[in-house]
């Protein structure tokens, strides 16, 4: 994987994290794998499948869209996260209540819902 030079800040959601961790296995620092492989372990469990990573554009255009208009940074919380109630969403959306009804807040579930790992299995 190539990585680019940009004058934009860029945020890398976990399941990214995680992919890179995985290509990249050939550490020149011995110490460092034990934690390469806590930190992947941890990260299949909490987050975003592997089946469902290529789905991560669409996903990210339908929240930050028209319809949503969540911010860059709620984006990535979401991704990170996959919240799976109401108030898991107001912890990570500035000023909810005030931007979202109820119904809002269930449809946004319902987009992240099929991400998760758990649902996965």
């Amino acid at each position: 994987m190539e990585i680019l030079q940009s004058d934009k800040n860029t945020f890398v959601v976990n399941s990214e994290v995680r992919m890179l961790l995985k290509e990249n296995n050939n550490l020149d620092l011995p110490q460092l794998n034990d934690f390469r492989e806590t930190t992947i372990q941890y990260l299949t469990q909490n987050g975003i499948s592997n089946r469902q990573f290529t789905t991560l554009p669409k996903l990210i255009t339908t929240l930050k869209g028209e319809e949503f208009k969540l911010s860059e940074n709620e984006v990535v919380q979401i991704l990170n996260l996959c919240p799976k109630t109401k108030s898991l969403l107001h912890l990570i959306i500035q000023d909810c209540d005030a931007r979202y009804t109820p119904e809002q807040l269930s449809k946004i579930l319902d987009v992240v819902s099929p991400l998760t790992l758990k649902n996965q299995q």
